[in-house]
């Protein structure tokens, strides 16, 4: 199967939604949540090297990444920054974390009590 009949066939997409995709690299429905938008460019990778550069940007343009702990894909302003953005948690994962007010990040328990008794 061609990516052309992946989007026209498959997923049943107009032409503006096409265009929204290979043109503007944007998802091509604005109310996917990050895990569909995660899937499909999953999908897009199946299909050649342009196509997997085109997957990178939507993923990019829709401002999603994978939870550090659990892998799921999430939304970039639904997400907890580690360490200073040394990496990121979704909103299940950051209750493994303490904040730290005097980092003014997010650390795992251990380091927390470490700097309480410092």
């Amino acid at each position: 199967m061609t990516l052309l009949k992946y989007l026209r066939y498959e997923l049943a997409l107009s032409r503006d939604q096409m265009i929204r995709i290979i043109v503007r690299r944007r998802s091509p429905f604005t109310d996917w949540n990050a895990n569909e938008i995660q899937i499909f460019c999953d999908r897009l990778t199946e299909y050649g090297r342009k196509a997997e550069q085109l997957a990178t940007d939507v993923k990019s343009n829709s401002d999603i990444d994978n939870c550090h702990d659990c892998g799921i894909a999430t939304f970039y302003n639904d997400m907890h920054s580690c360490y200073q953005g040394d990496f990121y948690v979704c909103e299940n994962c950051v209750e493994s974390y303490a904040y730290s007010d005097y980092q003014d990040t997010y650390i795992n328990y251990d380091d927390n009590d470490e700097e309480k008794y410092e």
